[in-house]
């Protein structure tokens, strides 16, 4: 079995990652490109600007191809074994800002053909630029093994390709998806130590030639919990983008999506594997799961931690749900879920009522949630982030193991290892205790609702 992973909403398409486990069907294989293959992207920096890339490839000379990008109107190309796709090396290319060749690349690079997922690879290379020798050290991992969803393809079986380099002071991140079955990456986002960040989603692809087949997808483990239905439909507003799903599990199907500020109502409240999640209905009569802490009291501000919308006031008997002439009913094609009693769900009902009569404020509503939902311990990350921060005051550690170091800890922070409630606590914690930026928190906020 292996833990599904990362990312992201973009442009409609979203891989659908989480803390659900996947049976690990038989191992695949990277497939070389066709001479003809196309790939077009939609990208997006860090600065809010926009455009697109295209990836075509002219020739191929056993593993070795090369590759015209054409982005944003500029004709750049680079040469690389197939296999390194999903990484930045590349054997020789040509980009607007430069020209550099690797003379050699390490054969253990060579066994991310297989896609094992758990292997890595940590090799130094040398890149060769008109002015400048660079030694290079990068550290290549296979994390994970996801379904991703693409408007124009549908549901694809991907491997997240994971890249770490650093020369000197400057490091940067590569994380990518790659399709065996369209044998190029189909999302990739990149951030390095100058701030720069880019992030491209796949909109079109041609392809030469057959395409290999899809292996069978994994067999999902998706959780069967009890739901409790509300009385009347709740009114909720979506505080960040956040995927709809068909059952409340990151392992689930993505339905759809929907966008920050948008409304929806809340026919039901559920527990799973920890978790709490809405059954939601957006104003179009789109049906499905959303993960509650992304959603909040319709008039309520958006902030940096959402306030979960409290359970059930009076749940309704699953034979004859009793509703209000302006309750929101369930949708006619999904089962009358078993009612059961939720955790505090007394209480916070008792809240619910007090704050509708006007008899608690926002405040006091806002911190008797977060009070009921209770609080996670900063634990070791804290300890850790101290003992880097001192160690570096002493002159123990150089500036590049000093970023290294502080970028190790907070990739503990994660989906896969916590739960999502879990990891933004924390990350709200750091913060306030000034042992992360405000750039640091923001971003690693932003990758764990991306998750969900």
């Amino acid at each position: 079995m292996s833990a599904t992973f990362l990312r992201a909403s973009f442009g409609g398409a979203t891989v659908l990652i989480g803390t659900a486990m996947l049976v690990q069907p038989a191992m695949a294989q990277m497939t070389a490109p066709m001479v003809g293959d196309q790939w077009s992207f939609e990208c997006r920096s860090n600065d809010g600007s926009s455009f697109q890339e295209t990836y075509r490839v002219e020739r191929k000379d056993g593993d070795n191809i090369r590759v015209a990008v054409d982005s944003a109107g500029a004709s750049n190309w680079y040469e690389k074994p197939f296999y390194l796709l999903p990484t930045t090396l590349a054997s020789e290319e040509s980009a607007s800002r430069h020209k550099g060749t690797i003379s050699s690349l390490p054969s253990e690079f060579e066994g991310l053909k297989s896609l094992d997922v758990g292997s890595q690879f940590n090799e130094w290379v040398v890149e060769r630029r008109p002015n400048d020798r660079l030694n290079w050290s990068y550290k290549i991992s296979v994390v994970g093994k996801e379904l991703y969803y693409n408007p124009g393809q549908g549901d694809l079986e991907v491997y997240a390709i994971d890249e770490q380099r650093y020369t000197g002071l400057y490091t940067s991140k590569l994380l990518s998806y790659y399709s065996p079955k369209l044998r190029f990456p189909v999302y990739w986002e990149y951030s390095d130590s100058n701030n720069a960040g880019i992030e491209c989603n796949l909109v079109t692809a041609s392809l030469s030639g057959p395409t290999p087949m899809a292996s069978t997808p994994a067999t999902q483990s998706v959780p069967n919990p009890s739901e409790t239905l509300y009385a009347t439909a709740l009114a909720l507003v979506a505080s960040t983008t956040s995927n709809i799903r068909s059952a409340p599990s990151t392992a689930s199907t993505r339905l759809g999506s929907v966008t920050a500020g948008e409304n929806v109502d809340a026919l039901a409240v559920t527990e799973a594997n920890g978790e709490r999640w809405y059954r939601i209905r957006t104003p179009d009569g789109q049906s499905g799961y959303v993960f509650a802490p992304l959603l909040a009291l319709r008039g309520q501000t958006a902030s940096a931690a959402p306030v979960i919308a409290p359970a059930p006031v009076a749940p309704a008997p699953a034979a004859a749900p009793t509703q209000s002439a302006s309750a929101s009913p369930a949708p006619a094609a999904m089962p009358a879920p078993t009612v059961s009693a939720l955790p505090d769900s007394d209480r916070s009902a008792r809240l619910l009522e007090l704050y509708k009569s006007g008899l608690l404020t926002q405040e006091e509503y806002t911190a008797k949630q977060r009070e009921l939902q209770g609080e996670v311990a900063v634990g070791r990350q804290a300890d850790e982030l101290n003992d880097i921060n001192l160690r570096f005051r002493r002159g123990e550690l150089t500036p590049d193991k000093f970023m290294q170091a502080r970028a190790n800890v907070l990739d503990t922070i994660n989906p896969r290892d916590m739960k999502p409630k879990e990891a933004l606590t924390l990350l709200e914690q750091l913060l306030e205790a000034k042992l992360i930026s405000r750039t640091e928190y923001g971003r690693k906020r932003q990758a764990i609702i991306d998750a969900i």
